[in-house]
């Protein structure tokens, strides 16, 4: 039987554990980019040296490689594209367009759920010396700043405390989105920030796998860890009919879904709708978590193949994806212990350098330096055997320091 053909756009390190997954799964990856870096190029079947956004020149690659059965987008923008480039080729798992441009937007997202019950104040900030009456009227702060349309990764999104820290968090917004993007400034939520890991089939909604963040300090809000126990599962009910009916506000029927949201007094309220998967190796902890890899039933699906929307499992393992932080410098290497990749409860465990070797401040998804997944059986402990492993992990920097990874904050 011939492989399924499948285009990955985008080929940043965190598509590394994606890609193997694909081929380990029986697809044959084309991956596309034009990053400096294309870590995915090394996991790949074949690769084209193309723009994820350049349809032109992604429609000859593909004819010169022998045609493909589906594609799949990285993050929002290259979803948008993979949808586009599916519609023009005639594929028949391609989404549509016009339905993944309306949900690339956190503005379009907050206009459709506004009149329901998952609405969250919103307001739009074109002058942040202006804007004492609107943060009024969104409650007072704190408040978080983001672009409407974004670069992903969490780009130009902070948390504001106070007035005076305003202006730099609306350049750091305006910085972080598309050209011409206004910056929205919205309520910052109380409570525990979750992710969900989402199938849709006609409508219908599964939750694999529900995930409990660990942020970073403010002002940015990057994940630092996210862990996949019990308590995080027990909202899975819950997070489905809230997933439902925001996707059917965006007209969102078909496909993956990762969606961030806050576990509130007045019940979950959501953060953001991605109309993908998650990054990294989200999908194949979330399907060791709740037995369905989403990445892999977007894949059939893309693909034209049979693809339904898998079973509601009872919890299946814990899980916790742990990212590798390290203080700012210059690093040189880095030493990941083969008792750490060699371990049972590790899924992988991986370190990407730039190509400077400089590590810089954390303040968007791209500067973390590497990952650690880890599996264990339900109640087995895998946040704390993630923190036992990643210790031994070290990094060592041109000024002769040797160090682990920053410790990453109790949840």
């Amino acid at each position: 039987m011939t492989p399924p053909r499948l285009l990955v756009l985008g080929a940043a390190l965190g598509q590394v554990p994606r890609i193997r997954a694909a081929r380990a799964a029986g697809f044959f990856t084309v991956v596309a980019d034009d990053l400096p870096q294309p870590h995915g190029f090394a996991v790949a079947d074949a690769v084209l040296r193309v723009a994820p956004d350049d349809l032109e020149a992604l429609a000859a690659g593909v004819v010169a490689l022998g045609g493909i059965d589906g594609i799949i987008g990285s993050n929002e923008m290259q979803a948008l594209a993979a949808a586009r480039l599916g519609q023009r080729l005639g594929l028949r798992g391609a989404a549509d367009p016009a339905v993944i441009a309306q949900g690339l937007s956190k503005l379009a997202q907050r206009q459709a759920w506004a009149a329901g019950r998952w609405a969250v104040p919103f307001a739009l900030m074109p002058d942040p010396a202006e804007a004492a009456s609107l943060v009024e009227a969104l409650g007072g702060y704190p408040i978080v700043l983001k672009p409407a349309l974004s670069q992903g990764g969490s780009r130009g999104v902070s948390r504001v405390a106070a007035a005076e820290a305003l202006a730099g968090a609306h350049a750091f917004a305006q910085a972080g989105g598309l050209p011409d993007s206004p910056v929205l400034a919205e309520a910052l939520l109380p409570g525990a920030q979750f992710s969900a890991e989402a199938v849709l089939r006609g409508g219908a909604v599964r939750v694999v796998a529900v995930g409990r963040k660990v942020k970073s300090p403010e002002p940015y809000c990057v994940d630092l860890a996210v862990h996949y126990d019990a308590a995080a599962a027990a909202l899975r009910g819950e997070a489905e009919t809230m997933i439902a009916s925001l996707c059917a506000a965006l007209g969102f029927r078909d496909g993956s879904s990762h969606v961030e949201f806050a576990a509130t007094a007045a019940g979950l309220r959501p953060i953001e709708l991605a109309m993908r998967c998650g990054g990294g190796l989200t999908p194949q902890l979330a399907g060791a978590v709740g037995g369905a890899d989403p990445f892999l039933a977007e894949c059939r699906r893309a693909c034209g193949l049979d693809a339904p929307l898998p079973p509601a499992l009872p919890l299946q393992a814990e899980a916790c994806f742990r990212f590798l932080l390290f203080p700012p410098g210059r690093a040189v290497s880095a030493e990941i212990p083969a008792a750490v990749r060699r371990h049972p409860g590790v899924l992988a465990s991986e370190i990407f350098l730039p190509e400077d070797g400089r590590i810089l401040p954390l303040q968007w998804t791209s500067q973390r330096s590497g990952l650690l997944g880890v599996v264990t059986p339900p109640g087995g402990g895998a946040v704390a055997l993630a923190e036992e492993l990643a210790a031994q992990i070290r990094l060592t920097y041109a000024d002769g320091r040797c160090l682990p990874p920053l410790p990453c904050p109790p949840r």
